[in-house]
């Protein structure tokens, strides 16, 4: 018989075992053998636990090999929001482009967000870019050693400031992210909602306390990936966990309880409108947004974001989306433009909105010339070097690819002998 419970063993594909399938286990005789007295806090002998399991089990990723300060700042930042697997296809050709805080503080900024497209949440980015630019211009190049000088940069908060600070300088703060939370919030059986600033400060003042004051970066980094791999949001490989003898959550049987997180705020739904347009020598008219707009200094197709009544479920553009974009272009460009058939569209993928990115081609009068300057045609070789968010880049993309010619098709020819040998045998 196989019993339901809150607590499953392994995942499919799971190496610890062999990719067998998930098993639920009794949860009395489960918590009798796994999770026995639980203390009354976190103590030096969890804490032991947790560093034994991180040396044998740490990842091996590449701002670990080198605890040089500005790559473990630099990986903090794109870690933010973002999976470790999607940051390593990024991390070493980042480094390779701006080797120290000096070269990145050097660059261009557009060479700094092209270096990074694709990474998705440019405003990190962009701080990035500032804060080398304040160490180069106010701290002669010398990077923060604290935790209150790391906090006063752009784009350091209390999280980042205590990670670096306690991983490159070894100082004594704990490094309290969305993954400490919710093993914090399981291994006391916290009931408090982990939206609210009361729980959050009460859980951060535990991972303080329990903080190994001698090897704090290492306990930040094992306490860190625990949730990232083990203590996983769903699904967690609870018989896998070096804390099990300490989780209340798991003596309990409340593991897929916690933690408590009230629903966020519906996103906002949003048609976004822009126009292909294109001259004669296959150059495409552009938008460069302004620093203050969302995706600042990206570029995108001139057009606009249509107020509609409407969802976005439907994916099928909103009546009147042409005439909002023709109105959108007069407004931007100047002149009336001729907006023609629909082209593509794209779904958004922006923090806190759902909706569409709708592409239609337009033409423009032919002795048009933009007065705007962040308004230009690019050629395919400026294009290359500009930065787009992922849906404009998509949809350049597949107008660059209906430009090529398309290679004839073979015709298929059956081998001589082919019937004739199927036949024999």
């Amino acid at each position: 018989m196989v019993w339901r419970s809150v607590i499953s063993h392994h995942v499919a594909g799971c190496g610890a075992c062999g990719g067998a399938e998930p098993v639920i286990l009794n949860p009395k005789r489960y918590t009798a053998r796994m999770a026995a007295p639980v203390k009354g806090k976190l103590d030096e002998e969890a804490r032991v636990a947790l560093r034994d399991w991180f040396t044998a089990q740490a990842a091996d990723l590449p701002w670990r090999r080198e605890r040089r300060p500005y790559r473990i700042w630099l990986a903090e930042v794109m870690l933010m929001q973002t999976r470790v697997a999607t940051v390593l296809r990024y991390y070493e050709r980042f480094l390779e482009a701006f080797p120290d805080p000096a070269a990145l503080a050097a660059a261009p900024l557009a060479e700094v967000l092209k270096r990074w497209e694709g990474l998705g949440y440019y405003t990190r980015a962009r701080n990035l870019h500032r804060a080398a630019r304040i160490i180069s211009e106010q701290r002669a190049g010398q990077l923060p050693q604290s935790y209150e000088e790391w906090l006063a940069l752009p784009g350091i908060g209390p999280y980042s400031a205590a990670a670096i600070a306690s991983i490159a300088s070894g100082e004594a703060r704990a490094a309290v992210d969305g993954n400490v939370r919710r093993v914090l919030a399981r291994l006391l059986d916290e009931p408090g909602d982990i939206r609210r600033g009361q729980t959050q400060r009460s859980l951060a003042q535990t991972a303080q306390d329990w903080l190994d004051a001698d090897a704090p970066g290492r306990h930040n980094e094992a306490l860190m990936e625990l949730g990232q791999r083990i203590c996983r949001p769903r699904a967690p490989l609870c018989p896998s966990c070096p804390l099990r003898r300490h989780c209340r959550a798991l003596a309990r049987g409340t593991v897929a309880l916690r933690p408590v997180r009230s629903p966020r705020s519906a996103p906002r739904e949003e048609w976004q409108l822009g126009a292909l347009i294109v001259d004669a020598q296959g150059r495409t008219l552009l938008r460069q947004r302004d620093a203050d707009e969302r995706l600042g200094h990206l570029w995108a197709f001139p057009g606009g974001v249509m107020t509609h009544n409407g969802t976005t479920a439907i994916k099928k553009p909103p009546a009147g989306a042409r005439s909002e974009l023709a109105r959108l272009l007069q407004e931007q460009l100047g002149c009336a433009a001729q907006v023609g058939a629909f082209f593509t569209q794209v779904p958004l993928r922006i923090s806190g909105v759902r909706g569409w990115l709708v592409i239609y081609r337009a033409k423009l009068p032919a002795d048009y010339q933009s007065t705007a300057e962040n308004i230009r045609w690019l050629s395919a070789a400026e294009r290359a070097r500009a930065s787009f968010g992922r849906a404009e880049r998509v949809v350049l993309s597949a107008w660059e690819e209906a430009q090529r010619p398309k290679r004839p098709r073979r015709k298929k020819t059956k081998l001589a002998g082919r019937s004739a040998s199927r036949r024999t045998k």
